[in-house]
């Protein structure tokens, strides 16, 4: 639907501009700005990937369940009727941990970026990696802040 909204926007807009500057000139701008919207609209999505997944996290958290099965929870919550996916990203994550836990904070990192690249369908670029793994960092950051006096009380009560 987002698409076919855009691609009528350019296309109102490649003949407005059309009237102005011509054909060519036109075509450009029209050109740039669906580049920029793809940008934008992958930016968004990746971060909103990384967001919903980090929230199942800490929400699973601060209802007073384990680590393991808040992990579990993510990858349920993020393929509620694909077991095939949810065996996957499991599988593919425990092979990256290889049974050997580094903390709750990169756990989940590391779960995060296995759903990532699972869903991207291609190994990423180092570059695009360093930003996945930096966009994820960031939003544990601020995510752990807000959950953190949650997580806190429950730690004390047990």
């Amino acid at each position: 639907m987002g698409l076919l909204f855009m691609l009528g926007v350019i296309a109102v807009v490649f003949f407005l501009v059309k009237s102005l500057i011509g054909g060519i000139g036109a075509a450009v701008i029209s050109g740039v700005l669906l580049f920029v919207w793809f940008l934008i609209n992958h930016h968004a999505g990746t971060k909103g990937l990384v967001h919903a997944n980090m929230r199942a996290y800490f929400v699973t958290r601060s209802q007073g369940s384990t680590h393991e099965y808040a992990l579990n929870r993510v990858i349920r919550s993020r393929y509620p009727v694909s077991s095939g996916n949810q065996e996957y990203v499991s599988y593919s994550f425990h092979r990256l941990v290889d049974g050997r836990s580094r903390g709750e904070r990169d756990d989940l990192e590391l779960l995060i970026y296995t759903i990532f690249t699972h869903e991207s369908g291609q190994p990423p670029t180092k570059e695009l990696e360093n930003k996945t793994f930096q966009m994820i960092k960031d939003s544990y950051d601020s995510m752990s802040s807000k959950y953190r006096l949650s997580l806190k009380n429950r730690d004390d009560a047990t």
